[in-house]
């Protein structure tokens, strides 16, 4: 099997950012550094983990290339002892249906892959939903409406408003700033979140 993987030249360090498609995956090739940062895109939302048997997962394209990306030995199992990066990054798009791609990867990684989360492997990056704009320069970003809103009534009829559709759409320069080593936009994932963000698609 030939992965999506766009890999990095140096493993030592290494970690992946898993983005949802080619052209969110092509954005932060543009910005990433290629000694460390490795980015696998998945086309379309994985299967509900709880929902599926663990066969059918593993037969499914868009799980066998994540687990053939971070082996070693490049196979499709479920093993966690020799992960090849040492951080695992979910950066989908900024909305609903974005959010809902990223919970069911959390999901997968709960479910089957848990260890990574014990060692505090797996983390969430944020990408804004909103720039703030003077000419071309972004003077602020927005996670939220909510964010928006105050960020409006601050910078009044001083900066317009753009809507990114998605990763592939952040400017280069926010984008960059997501994935920094030292970005507050990353977020490192503990079993007690991960349950409370999935508690929705969780049994019972």
């Amino acid at each position: 099997m030939q992965t999506a993987l766009i890999d990095c030249s140096e493993i030592d360090e290494a970690e992946l950012f898993i983005v949802e498609g080619q052209s969110a995956a092509g954005a932060l090739r543009q910005v990433r550094d290629r000694r460390f940062q490795a980015i696998l895109p998945m086309q379309g939302k994985i299967p509900n983990a709880v929902r599926t048997p663990a066969g059918r997962l593993l037969e499914h394209v868009q799980i066998a290339d994540l687990l053939q990306s971070v082996h070693p030995e490049r196979i499709v199992e479920f093993h966690t002892d020799q992960i090849r990066y040492k951080r695992i990054h979910l950066l989908c798009d900024p909305d609903m249906d974005g959010m809902h791609a990223g919970l069911l990867l959390v999901l997968f990684f709960y479910q089957h892959m848990r260890e990574v989360i014990e060692r505090g492997q797996l983390y969430s990056v944020r990408a804004p939903l909103y720039g703030l704009y003077r000419g071309s320069e972004c003077v602020a970003h927005a996670y939220s409406d909510k964010q928006l809103k105050l960020l409006q009534e601050q910078f009044g009829t001083a900066a317009d408003v753009r809507r990114f559709k998605g990763v592939a759409s952040v400017d280069a320069a926010l984008l960059s700033g997501c994935i920094a080593p030292d970005s507050p936009a990353r977020r490192v994932l503990s079993v007690s979140n991960c349950r409370d963000m999935c508690k929705q698609l969780l049994p019972g």
